[in-house]
């Protein structure tokens, strides 16, 4: 961390040498159980590394291991697959057949096959590794824990039920015949896929995933206690129309200072307006780009906009496509709510409140046992005494006037409070412009 901080106060912050030393650092939090917090630092040092290098140098495969290792260490199995197909594929074109660097790679890549239950691709990637160990290391104790490592790992794959797992295992070049020609299975194309050769250190085994985020596609935290509330902050689902215009990539920043000071305790971020899996992979970039990988992201419905109509998303070098992301916004937000304490929730709507319409009718139990409030940035009519809040005509209320009539409505009903900050708000406390100015000069990703 020190030769971090002075090497990003004397250098450029796109320098190679400080790409490196975020390397060391996500590498060295991922390995405390931190991941999550390594993962900005992996990806910032991918697109320096891609940025100074090339796409294709070694460099940049070396520091999309590392970000393979922060993300298999918090449980996106699908997205450490992928940056390590791409480093593989890297490796295979930068070095000459069966160097030694691939081994750590091939080493990881089994293991992340096997946790996500690919035990054949495992084996196949653990038997060219012991090939290419034999090829490189043929007197007797080179690289000896490298081997046993493999060794162990196809042992344990035997005990698995893999058939052919439990075969006697060749220490040398019997194996490579077999295996060279799975090279083409290992790797593939990442043409449409943003994405050192070597990852040294091997990633968890599946004992250490046991403890790891319940896979369901997406990554939902485990039961919500009222001790972690304590801790961590009010649990709060987001629904956002992210890419419309910067404050609501603005207010995902803000949720990630709330987050770090126990404030708020993001589950799940809800994408809405069309297209909404577009925004939900800007919202994906930006969640990981300032700490908040492990926060699940859902793809919501249209908003209100009329089918075929697909209105602005701007265009950002973060955003991603990620296997992670939950098709469906709504199962995702209703998997958060069963995760936390009676009445302890609030929801936050940044954009139409379609969704939140969605979800209160199709789980209005489930709505009114779990969320304490609803805070929507809208706006209401001037009410009269004992009169019910309704919506008036800000953006937001306007993209699906009936879902924001419904809300309103609903949460009256059903004893849920509600609280709206209306556009006054912002004209009374308006943002410096110079804050951005302010913002770009650190050269983060968002």
């Amino acid at each position: 961390h020190r030769a971090l901080t002075l090497r990003h106060r004397y250098l450029d912050f796109s320098h190679g040498l400080v790409s490196e030393s975020l390397n060391y650092c996500a590498e060295s939090l991922c390995l405390l159980g931190r991941g999550c917090e390594g993962v900005p630092l992996a990806l910032h040092a991918v697109e320096i590394r891609g940025s100074v290098f090339g796409a294709r140098h070694p460099a940049r495969a070396h520091a999309l291991g590392i970000l393979a290792l922060c993300y298999f260490s918090i449980g996106r199995f699908g997205d450490a697959k992928i940056h390590l197909e791409e480093c593989l594929e890297i490796c295979e074109v930068a070095f000459h057949e069966n160097h030694a660097n691939v081994i750590p790679n091939l080493m990881n890549y089994g293991n992340v096959l096997r946790s996500m239950g690919d035990l054949k691709g495992a084996r196949a990637a653990y038997q060219r590794a012991i090939a290419i160990h034999g090829w490189n290391f043929r007197e007797e104790g080179q690289q000896y824990r490298q081997l046993e490592e493999c060794k162990a790992a196809m042992r344990e794959l035997g005990q698995l039920g893999q058939p052919g797992g439990s075969h006697e295992i060749d220490d040398g070049c019997s194996l490579a015949s077999e295996v060279t020609c799975q090279v083409t299975c290992l790797t593939m194309s990442h043409s449409s896929r943003r994405g050192s050769c070597s990852t040294m250190s091997s990633l968890p085994d599946q004992s250490a995933v046991d403890l790891m985020r319940k896979q369901i596609g997406v990554q939902i935290g485990g039961t919500v206690t009222s001790a972690d509330i304590e801790c961590k902050g009010t649990p709060v689902i987001v629904f956002t129309d992210i890419g419309r215009d910067v404050d609501d990539e603005m207010a995902l920043v803000l949720l990630s200072s709330l987050r770090r000071k126990g404030l708020l305790n993001p589950i799940a971020v809800i994408t809405t307006l069309s297209p909404q899996k577009d925004r939900a992979e800007l919202a994906r970039g930006s969640l990981d780009t300032v700490g908040m990988a492990d926060v699940p992201v859902g793809v919501g419905g249209p908003g209100g906009v009329a089918d075929g109509v697909e209105l602005e998303v701007y265009e950002a070098n973060h955003a991603m496509s990620s296997p992670s992301i939950c098709d469906s916004g709504i199962e995702l937000a209703c998997q958060a709510l069963e995760s936390v304490p009676p009445k302890s929730a609030q929801i936050l709507c940044l954009a139409s409140l379609s969704d939140v319409a969605s979800l209160i009718e199709e789980h209005q139990d489930l709505f009114t046992s779990k969320v304490k409030e609803v805070v929507v940035m809208g706006g209401v009519m001037p009410p009269q005494s004992g009169d019910a809040l309704t919506p008036d005509t800000a953006y937001n209320n306007n993209c699906d006037m009936p879902s924001a009539e419904f809300v309103y409505r609903k949460c009256q009903e059903l004893g849920v409070p509600t609280a709206t900050l209306a556009r006054w708000a912002a004209y009374g406390c308006p943002i410096r412009p110079a804050l951005m100015d302010e913002l770009a000069k650190t050269k983060h990703m968002v």
